[in-house]
């Protein structure tokens, strides 16, 4: 506090006390272990994002990612510009399990690739995050470099925006690794479409709960299916 340096060392206490919190709540509600490093690492993330931000300078969090407006009003799937693949995500939550999924598709429509991930969650926020951060795996698998992200969930989106600066400390460190991964492709853009708009993304995580209560949960932690007929017959089916 006696520090001389325009309050710096106060907002990197402040950081380093948010991230151990944080961590100490990972710990309560998500059963995940609590790595010191994995706190340091937080708390200079967050104090060097603000420090840029202060600075004017946001190159440490949106280098390379673009913001447009949301689509409200699209009635129908729009197919993403040619060097462009566009991924929807959306999320199902079951009585004790979520299950986030993503759909790949190139300009021309076709589906590259999809997936679904099982998530010890009952918050649809926190299973709706994890399809966004879903879909950088799939950009992975895809190798894909410029992408636009889909989803219905107009809270994470316009936190993705940079439209809503309040983030829930739930999903505080999913917006982190999201943003970091976001860092490793040439093009990003995250796009709010109507539940009309994204039926296929929450046709699969329907799906993948489906056959989650069919097996009495005796499944995997992630479902992969990539340029499948099987994967569209069965989006198809569900239509």
């Amino acid at each position: 506090m006696d520090q001389h340096d325009g309050g710096e060392s106060f907002c990197l206490g402040a950081c380093i006390w948010w991230a151990i919190w944080k961590a100490r709540n990972n710990l309560v509600f998500e059963k995940t272990p609590i790595s010191i490093q994995g706190i340091i690492n937080d708390g200079l993330y967050m104090f060097n994002s603000y420090s840029k931000e202060v600075d004017g300078e946001n190159e440490l969090v949106t280098r390379n990612m673009e913001f447009s407006q949301s689509n409200h009003h699209a009635t129908a799937w729009q197919a993403p510009p040619a060097n462009f693949i566009e991924i929807n995500v959306d999320a199902a939550v079951a009585d004790d399990k979520a299950f986030p999924t993503a759909i790949a598709r190139d300009s021309s429509g076709t589906i590259l690739g999809a997936g679904s991930r099982i998530v010890n969650t009952t918050i649809t926020l926190v299973a709706e995050a994890h399809g966004f951060l879903l879909a950088f795996d799939l950009a992975r698998r895809t190798e894909a470099h410029n992408i636009i992200v889909e989803g219905d969930c107009q809270q994470v989106i316009y936190i993705l925006q940079k439209k809503n600066n309040s983030i829930p400390w739930r999903i505080a460190h999913l917006i982190d690794e999201i943003k970091s991964k976001s860092l490793t492709l040439d093009s990003v853009e995250f796009l709010f479409v109507p539940k009309r708009v994204n039926y296929l993304a929450h046709n699969l995580a329907d799906y993948a709960n489906s056959i989650m209560s069919m097996l009495g949960g005796h499944l995997p932690n992630s479902l992969s299916i990539f340029r499948s007929n099987l994967l569209v017959s069965v989006l198809l089916y569900c239509c």
